[in-house]
């Protein structure tokens, strides 16, 4: 499924499937377990409004894949 594309998934197991696949952004929320490096984003939901979580998710894999989209034209 990680492969496919197009799908949100959840826990270690994910993550660590999804290592090696450069199109996957990849999030955890709360304390990594380990392979904190092949994270893009490490968020921490007691120190925000649970409301705006989905929010700065979505803005910064915007940016990423727009930094994606402009090496690719360079």
């Amino acid at each position: 499924m990680a492969a496919r594309g197009h799908a949100v998934l959840e826990g270690a197991l994910a993550a660590e499937a999804c290592q090696g696949n450069p199109n996957v952004f990849r999030v955890w929320l709360g304390s990594p377990t380990n392979g904190a490096g092949m994270l893009h984003l490490i968020l921490h939901p007691e120190h925000f409004n649970e409301h705006s979580l989905p929010g700065i998710i979505a803005d910064t894999f915007l940016e990423w894949s727009n930094a994606r989209h402009l090496d690719s034209t360079r």
